[in-house]
Parts: C-alpha cells; sequence; structure tokens
C-alpha cells in the first residue's frame, strides 16, 4: 500500500503515523513550533511542515490527516484540508462557534473527501453497551439521564484550555461529550437547556468560566437530563500515575444513570461496570440487580473513552476506503447544542460573579 497520512500537530497526532505503519502508509508533520517539528521528525523518520499549505504542496500521496491541536486551530485547519479531498479525522470540537463550525460544513460539502470528528464515547464499550441495552427494552423506555463528573482543577500549566477563546467554554472544551452522548441515548435532539453557574473557587479561571455547573435539558421526545460538573470537590492519590478505581476514594466520579419505565441502567465508569436494575412488580415494586456486566479486565481509557481505538478505526476506513464512522452533520448537530449551553454559562457566570462582588 502506498501513501502518506498527515499528522497535524507534533504531540498526539503522530499517533496517525504510528497506527499508518502496519498498513505501509508514509508519514508526514506539521507542527508550528520549530523544537517540536525538529524533534517530532527527527524520531519518526518523517519531513516536517509548519503549516498545512506547505505540506499539501509537498505530497500528492496524502491519503488522510488528523488534526490533534488546540482547539481554536481546529476549524482553520480543517478548512484548508477540505481542498486535498482526503479523509480527515479531528479531535473535538469542530470549531469554538456557530460561525467556525458553519464554515467547516461548508468547506466539506460536496467533497469527495471527508471529516469526522473525535466523539468516540458513542462507541467506547462501557457507553456503547449502555446503549445496546437501553434501546432492548430489557428495562422499558427511557424518561431521563441523570449525570455527575467531578474532576481536578485545571492548573496553570494547562495554558489554553483556561482561556474560553481559544478553548471554547467549558461545553465546548470538556463536555461536548456528555452532550454528543444525550443525544445518542435519547435518540433525540434538544428542545430546551439551562445552565447555571456556581462561583468559581479557583480565582485563577477566566471570569468568563467557572468550576462548577449544573445543566438541565429537555429532549425533543420528552427525555430529561441533568448534568452536574466540578473542577473543585476531588483530590489526587499519592500515587496519580495510573488511573483506577480507588481513585474514587478522592471525589473522583464519572457515573450515569438511564431511568427508565421499568428500572435503570447504572453506568460507573471509575469502577468500570454497568448495572441493571428493575422494579420487580411481584415484590412491591422493588428495585431489584439484574445482572451487571463488568469491564475490570479492559484497559481504563480504553473502557470509556477510547481515542486509541477510533484513530485505528480511521486508518481501517483510510485503507479499505470507507466512509466516515459518524458524519459530519451528526457532529455539527451536537456542536450547536454545545455552543448554545456555553453562550448560557457565560451569561451565569457574570450572575455568579456579581453575586459574590454584591457579598
Amino acid at each position: 500500500m502506498t501513501g502518506r497520512l498527515l499528522a497535524v500537530g507534533g504531540g498526539m497526532g503522530l499517533g496517525v503515523v504510528h497506527c499508518g505503519r502496519p498498513y505501509g502508509y508514509e508519514g508526514a508533520l506539521v507542527e508550528t513550533d520549530p523544537a517540536v517539528r525538529k524533534r517530532a521528525a527527527e524520531a519518526m523518520g518523517i519531513p516536517a511542515y509548519a503549516t498545512v499549505p506547505e505540506a499539501l504542496a509537498a505530497h500528492s500521496d496524502l491519503v488522510g490527516a488528523y488534526i490533534a491541536t488546540p482547539n481554536h486551530t481546529h476549524a482553520g485547519l480543517a478548512v484548508a484540508l477540505a481542498a486535498a479531498d482526503i479523509p480527515v479525522f479531528m479531535e473535538k470540537p469542530l470549531g469554538i462557534s456557530d460561525e467556525e463550525c458553519r464554515a467547516v460544513c461548508d468547506a466539506y460539502r460536496g467533497r469527495r473527501g471527508w471529516l469526522q470528528i473525535d466523539f468516540e464515547y458513542r462507541f467506547s464499550p462501557l457507553y456503547a453497551v449502555a446503549n445496546d441495552v437501553l434501546h432492548s427494552g430489557e428495562v422499558g423506555q427511557l424518561r431521563s439521564i441523570y449525570a455527575e463528573y467531578t474532576v481536578g482543577n485545571y492548573r496553570p500549566s494547562y495554558t489554553w484550555r483556561l482561556d474560553p477563546d481559544r478553548a471554547g467554554g467549558l461545553f465546548c472544551e470538556k463536555l461536548c461529550h456528555f452532550m454528543d452522548l444525550f443525544r445518542f441515548w435519547s435518540r433525540s435532539e434538544y428542545a430546551e437547556m439551562r445552565v447555571t453557574a456556581g462561583p468559581r473557587g479557583m480565582d485563577y479561571y477566566d471570569p468568563r468560566s467557572t468550576d462548577n455547573l449544573t445543566a438541565q435539558f429537555w429532549m425533543e421526545n420528552g427525555v430529561f437530563v441533568n448534568l452536574i460538573h466540578t473542577h473543585g470537590s476531588t483530590a489526587l492519590p499519592r500515587d496519580s500515575r495510573i488511573q483506577n478505581a480507588g481513585w474514587t476514594d478522592y471525589g473522583h466520579r464519572l457515573a450515569v444513570s438511564l431511568n427508565t419505565t421499568a428500572g435503570c441502567i447504572l453506568i460507573d465508569i471509575w469502577r468500570q461496570h454497568i448495572t441493571l436494575v428493575r422494579r420487580d412488580p411481584e415484590d412491591d415494586m422493588a428495585p431489584r440487580v439484574l445482572r451487571r456486566i463488568d469491564f475490570s479486565h479492559m484497559d481504563f481509557m480504553a473502557s470509556h473513552h477510547d481515542m486509541a481505538g477510533m484513530l485505528k478505526d480511521f486508518v481501517r476506513r483510510v485503507h479499505e476506503g470507507a466512509g466516515p464512522r459518524l458524519p459530519l452533520e451528526d457532529s455539527s448537530r451536537t456542536m450547536t447544542a454545545v455552543f448554545a449551553c456555553d453562550r448560557q454559562l457565560r451569561a451565569a457566570c457574570a450572575e455568579a460573579n456579581a453575586r459574590v462582588k454584591r457579598g
């Protein structure tokens, strides 16, 4: 197999070069930082360039590209690659504004190439199996979703992720995966949304953002969603190199309950299992565990956040001449809801800041 895969971003982006080598693909790199560009090119043995146009001019054998760069660069890079008419895989988000997303979608409309966003949660085992069970009807029909996501704080060294002008809002940077999952599980679109921000405990966060929020959504089919997200309620274990269930002792929680007409489906990401619960009509509707589906044999990240698996799938699709796993139009609908939430979040942050100032 001849051809070349383009890595855009000299850190995580190089993963596409590794994934392509078993298929016989060569690699190339676009990286704006000269030191990173030189180091990565030498380590990988591939040509490297400062911009996408330079790489496109140098290589007529490009068969695919992977964009893994800061959020505010995504839209421009995606548009620049559209004219190459090749498959492109890009980390979320699609852009950091409605205008950017429209520009990207317009650039790929009618092209031979395609663009797929890395909304891999819906394909990762814990979330995907929960979806299969949900829509099997085993525990009835979905009525509501409760999601709780507590993470560690963004530290000052996280640079651009703390800047809404480069990262987008908190929904764009952190919560867009869940916005996609809520659409995926409910099989419906957003009808109404309400975002409330609490006063931030991390004073070094941008005042347009926060470290804790709640959000409620009505889907068009009547499913209700309640989301709680906070950065300030956790600690790092003494040995934080390996993520495992022990982190729950330090406040880390990523759990979802899919509440149905006959019971619920409990997804516990840190403990890597799904629990099916059904209310027993012969026992005063007592909620009884039907079974537990265990994923603890899997790598922790692969079980719920399988970025590596999605990248391998992308390269396989390039090799086989297949289309995208997730159409761009579908991802753009998620992003439309994401931007609406971030607009509400900025207003909610301003209100929270004013309340703190008033004392």
